[in-house]
């Protein structure tokens, strides 16, 4: 089939960025990589991707602790800035915090007004990031002061948030309305943060330890019946639609948010030898079509939907970059769509 548009992706192990044109079938690096020798222009382990309103692609580059602009093939970095000075040292900081690095970026969102959130999951924050470069904290606690790790809790409203960290944040989305989803990698729990509700569960807590003692999701059911093993990464349909991929699991499922129900669009029964192989991203190209990354098969490929709303394996399929085969790791990954 033809589609008209490219899939870009992260190779974290290969430290760099590849867009794939389904049509012509040609995968080549857009950053990073071996042949990267200036320094600026390497990446190490990158995660998100997102595509600024005018068409420029984001780059988080996790272990070089910034956001990168990818602009006539040269990576420039996003500059961030404290300018109000939430992160001060502190007299009690602990000894290797350092008030001008946030750590660890993972997943990209861009608002309408151009502004980038991004997850900094050894910050355990979630910032916006003003054209300007103005920090602005919107999830988490500074770790400029020691703080508890608490078992986590269903939900937490508005007023109790300035005090409540969070763990490990990745796999964010961004819905029109303002809403933000995203993983806690740590506690592998997926939450919900609205700005006037606060911070809740999507899946019941007190399921957790029922479902770790399984190997598949079920087909169906209500965000009080199940929770995740170890979701990955979360997509919006065309719809705005959510979807979860849980690596362990070997699935992908379609929430609905208003109506408190999941879906099992994909299952992928494993065929390699690691636990947590299987889908660990999607995107959505502009036709709809779902485009998925699995770390067990080694492939990005698109599905179609069948009779029943499920997705089957379709064409076209990535498995090699020339001679190279992919190397898709678990836990976690970018991929979108566009030009």
């Amino acid at each position: 089939m033809s589609v008209g548009y490219a899939i870009y992706f992260v190779d974290r192990l290969g430290h760099r960025v590849v867009r794939w044109d389904p049509d012509s079938g040609e995968a080549r690096v857009i950053a990073g990589g071996p042949s990267a020798s200036d320094p600026s222009q390497t990446l190490s382990e990158p995660y998100g991707l997102a595509f600024e309103p005018a068409g420029t692609l984001l780059i988080s580059d996790k272990l070089n602790h910034r956001i990168c602009r990818l602009r006539k093939g040269q990576l420039e970095t996003v500059p961030m800035r404290d300018m109000d000075g939430h992160r001060a040292a502190r007299p009690d900081s602990p000894a290797m915090f350092d008030p001008d690095k946030v750590h660890c970026p993972t997943s990209l969102a861009v608002e309408k007004g151009g502004a980038i959130l991004c997850a900094f999951y050894d910050d355990d924050t979630i910032y916006r990031i003003h054209p300007n470069g103005r920090l602005e904290l919107v999830l988490g606690l500074v770790p400029n002061r020691h703080y508890f790790h608490n078992p986590p809790r269903q939900s937490i409203s508005m007023e109790d948030l300035h005090a409540h960290p969070i763990v490990g944040p990745t796999g964010m989305v961004l819905r029109s309305d303002g809403t933000i989803f995203f993983v806690e990698r740590q506690s592998q729990v997926v939450r919900e943060f609205h700005p006037n509700r606060g911070l809740r569960s999507l899946f019941s807590l007190s399921q957790m330890p029922r479902w770790f003692q399984r190997t598949e999701a079920p087909e169906e059911g209500t965000l009080e019946e199940y929770h995740p093993v170890y979701p990955s990464t979360l997509t919006l349909g065309p719809d705005e639609s959510l979807y979860l991929c849980d690596n362990l699991h070997g699935c992908v499922l379609r929430i609905d948010v208003e109506r408190a129900r999941f879906r099992r669009v994909l299952h992928h029964r494993r065929t390699g030898p690691f636990l947590d192989g299987g889908p660990v991203a999607v995107a959505f190209g502009s036709d709809g079509t779902p485009w998925v990354a699995n770390s067990d098969t080694q492939e990005l490929r698109a599905y179609s939907l069948a009779g029943d709303g499920t997705w089957v394996p379709a064409s076209p399929r990535l498995a090699s970059i020339g001679k190279e085969p992919l190397r898709l790791g678990g836990g976690g990954m970018g991929v979108v769509a566009g030009s």
